[in-house]
Formats: C-alpha cells, structure tokens, sequence
C-alpha cells in the first residue's frame, strides 16, 4: 500500500471512530452496561465470522498463534472499549475524547516502566502538558456531575496504553484478532451486570447493528491496514483529527457544548500530543 493511501485509510478510520459518542448516546432507554453488552457481542461476532471468512482452513491456527500475548492484549483492548463506550454515556464526548489524547504519553510511560524504553527530554515535557490539561478537566468536572464518566475516560486511556505496550511485546501478532477476542471479553464482562436489563428495545436493533455489524468492524480493520505503513510519529496525529471531529460531531448532533474547563485542557493536551508528534516525525526522517 502507497503511503497517500495509507494516510487516506487512517482518516477514514478516525473519522468512522469519532462517531462512536453519538451511538453510545442514541440508545434512549438502555443502560451503559447494556450499550457494552449488546455492542461488543455483535461486534465480536461479526468479526469473528469475518475473520473465518478471510482464513477458512487457517482461522483455528491464527487464533492459536495469538498466545498469551494476544490474549493479554485482547483482555486490555476489551477493557479499553468499556471504559470508552461507558465514559462516553456519562460524560460530554468530547471531554473524554480530549482525555483519551493523552495516550501517546501515557504509553511512552509505561513502555519506560515495563520495557525500559528510553523516554525523550521533548516527552517528559509533553507529559507534563498532557497532565496539566487532564488535570484541568477534572477539576472542571468536580461540580458537574460528570466525574464518574472522566474517571472512565481516564481508565480507557491507561487500558488502551496497556494494549499498545502489549503489542510491542507481539509485534508479529495479527490485531484484528485480539479486536474480536477483545469484543467478546468486553460483552463478558458487562453481562453479571445487565442480565436483569437485558431487553432490547427492536426499534434500536438496525442502529446497533449500523454501529457494532458495519461500522465498527471496517474502522477496527482499516486502522490494523494503514497503521503498517505510516510511521509511528505521522500516526499519532490521528488522535488530534478523532478528537476534533468527535467534538464537533457532538456539539452539532448531541448539543454538547464544551465547558471552558475542556476548551483549556483539551487544548493544552492538543498542543501537546501535535508537539510530541512533530519532533517524532523530525527523528524518524533523520533516521
């Protein structure tokens, strides 16, 4: 794949991902937990059958070739997803998708305490910006209400970090996967706490499965395909274009106006997360 279509297939992706806020949001009557269970079970399912489609005989020795590894990474992706999709029912979008941000940062420190990954000068800065801005949301959030739903938000964030360490240590590891095994553990988990709620009203079923049989699916796969031809450091301005969009989307469709609070911090950790990638994309062409 050429490296224009790469870059075509990521914005694709981050623009399909930056509708997620306004499906959680769509299902009136339906509980976080229930939005977790019924969409990562359907899109487990669909990716799973999808995945059988594309390997056939070889389908039972690529889900072996995952290990533990990919097991460990399926139970982080499947965290992440539940913390996003609960974060997202309980707070503006766009205060959550300015804290997920921050997971460049968040990963670099963690590969630095379990890889010892060497961390730059220009990072620790970047780290200390993101901080600042996180920190500036939450107190924002103290008095509204939303605090539960930030605190998921940051809990996605520290997940879905956890995940990207986990595939360092599985570099050959085919994601996509770890996305279906990660689905299924999500909707396991949500289930003890919805099997008294779980009634699906049918006048959301063909949104639902717009969202978790179509949408999420092609997003989850484009990523896995484009991420492999673009540099590490070009790929993280993705979270700046998610971001955006998911805010304006929620602003527009939801009425979801952004509190100053989020205006400060999410632009402090805006300007962070663009920093950090430029000097990455400065090092990786000198290299």
């Amino acid at each position: 794949m050429r490296y224009g279509t790469a870059v075509i297939v990521i914005l694709i992706a981050t623009s399909l991902s930056s509708l997620n806020g306004i499906f959680v949001n769509s299902f009136e009557g339906m509980t976080d937990w229930t939005i977790v269970f019924w969409r990562h079970l359907f899109v487990g399912i669909a990716m799973f059958v999808g995945l059988m489609l594309v390997y056939r005989k070889r389908f039972t020795g690529v889900l072996r070739s995952q290990g533990w590894i990919g097991l460990g990474g399926a139970v982080a992706f499947g965290l992440s997803t539940l913390f996003v999709t609960m974060a997202q029912h309980r707070a503006p979008v766009a205060d959550v998708m300015f804290v997920l941000a921050s997971v460049p940062f968040l990963t670099a420190l963690l590969a630095w305490v379990a890889l010892r990954e060497a961390i730059h000068t220009i990072t620790w800065f970047a780290l200390g910006g993101a901080a600042s801005g996180i920190t500036v949301m939450v107190l924002g959030s103290l008095g509204s209400g939303n605090m539960t739903g930030m605190l998921l938000g940051i809990g996605a964030a520290l997940t879905i970090a956890t995940f990207a360490v986990i595939l360092r240590w599985g570099k050959a590891i085919d994601m996509i996967p770890m996305f279906a095994l990660g689905c299924l553990i999500a909707a396991a988990v949500a289930l003890p706490f919805t099997i008294d709620d779980l009634a699906f009203d049918t006048r959301h079923l063909p949104l639902m499965l717009l969202w978790a049989v179509v949408i999420s699916p092609i997003y989850y796969s484009l990523f896995v395909v484009g991420s492999r031809h673009i540099p590490g450091g070009e790929l993280m301005l993705a979270l700046p274009v998610e971001t955006i969009e998911a805010a304006i989307l929620a602003w527009l469709l939801l009425s979801q106006v952004p509190t100053q609070q989020t205006f400060i911090g999410g632009a402090i950790i805006m300007v962070s997360v663009s920093v950090l990638a430029y000097f990455r994309i400065r090092q990786e062409h000198r290299s």
